[in-house]
């Protein structure tokens, strides 16, 4: 062994170790009093982008939760507006009802279409004023706009859902009248849509295939063959999940619930028409066709009630359990993001007492590996 002064070897080697040792006893305080294991990408590069991954995934499905309770709520203001207004029709049912007995007399007829008159203006105020923040939910604005439609063979479409072709807008749809339908036979219309067959009640056919939910009223005795019509990008676009893709999206629209879009056209028989004529001086008003007006009436309630009955379902089957869904991923994510991110303080604690053990033990070598050169002194006596 040799003994020298300029360079104190042991001393060096304590040092090194020493300031190892400190730096990790430094990164143990800083994982508690972060609470964090990851502080810098130089810790761990792996774990850091995965956790940012988790992170990025979590904060889209908070949002998507928050997205669900904000489509709720329009939909939930939409339905309690829609019950106003089949109050209100139920109510104008009995005034006819009530003016077609035979005892009435024409002032007693006055004085009901007085009623009817303004609850007409009633449901045309609701559907005017009906609003979520800034959209109007009854008036049309946030319904689908159906265009082109095949008037042969069509009266009505009236979409519930819609998914768009992102390639083509308008999108189009075809179906095919296999039996056509027979009111006066009783006869129920068969139309085949996207490859799908469907049974109606009388002429209205309820449509139900991935890029069409909806209800579509045929003319009776319409021929049989292909009728189209086409729907523009439009309605309400509800993100219910958080991807910007179909599976996670979903497109419905509320109708217009005036007066003037309530009931269908008039058929080829005269029959039927919008709930606005059975107003005053009107084709079916109480005097003139009061029979013809309990029918419009009882097609507007029908019409009000499908409404409610989707929004019901989009609340309750889709919306609801889309909200649950992502909840439980939130929870199952945020744990994947804790154990890669967050600290373990026991294992941090047990480190910080080794470190420091360690620590303290360097100090006291590093202090009797400076004293070796004084050995030196022992030979120059």
């Amino acid at each position: 062994m040799g003994l020298r002064v300029n360079t104190n070897i042991p001393a060096l080697i304590a040092l090194r170790h020493l300031t190892l040792t400190d730096a990790r006893r430094q990164l143990a305080f800083e994982h508690m009093s972060t609470g964090v294991r990851i502080n810098r990408a130089s810790e761990d590069p792996t774990g850091l982008a995965l956790s940012e991954g988790l992170r990025s995934d979590i904060r889209s499905l908070e949002q998507a939760t928050q997205n669900n309770e904000s489509a709720d709520n329009l939909l939930t203001t939409a339905d309690a507006a829609l019950a106003e207004i089949q109050d209100l029709l139920i109510g104008i049912k009995a005034s006819i009802v009530s003016a077609m007995n035979g005892p009435a007399t024409p002032s007693q007829i006055a004085a009901e279409q007085d009623f009817v008159d303004s609850s007409l203006s009633a449901i045309d105020r609701i559907a005017a004023s009906t609003r979520f923040g800034e959209i109007n939910l009854l008036n049309g604005q946030s319904g689908f706009t159906v265009q082109n439609v095949d008037a042969a063979g069509i009266r009505a479409v009236v979409p519930e859902e819609v998914r768009f072709n992102p390639l083509v807008d308008p999108t189009p749809f075809s179906l095919t009248i296999v039996t056509p339908p027979n009111e006066a036979l009783d006869v129920d219309a068969v139309v085949t849509f996207e490859g799908v067959t469907f049974t109606g009640q009388g002429a209205t056919v309820a449509l139900n295939t991935p890029t069409f939910r909806g209800t579509v009223e045929l003319v009776d005795l319409a021929p049989a063959g292909a009728y189209t019509w086409e729907i523009a990008r439009s309605g309400l676009l509800l993100q219910i999940g958080p991807k910007a893709m179909a599976p996670h999206q979903m497109t419905t629209g509320i109708p217009d619930v005036s007066t003037a879009s309530l009931g269908l056209p008039v058929d080829a028989a005269g029959a039927d028409g919008f709930l606005s004529t059975i107003g005053s001086g009107l084709a079916n008003d109480l005097f003139t066709n009061p029979d013809n007006a309990a029918a419009i009436v009882d097609l507007a309630v029908e019409q009000i009630s499908r409404f409610r009955s989707n929004l019901g379902a989009i609340s309750a089957q889709i919306l609801e359990p889309a909200r649950r869904t992502n909840e439980v991923a939130i929870e199952n994510l945020s744990a994947a993001d804790s154990s890669l991110r967050d600290a373990d303080f026991a294992e941090e604690m047990a480190e910080q007492i080794r470190t420091q053990v360690l620590f303290e033990s360097g100090i006291a070598v590093l202090s009797q590996a400076s004293l070796l050169p004084r050995a030196v002194l022992k030979l120059l006596e």
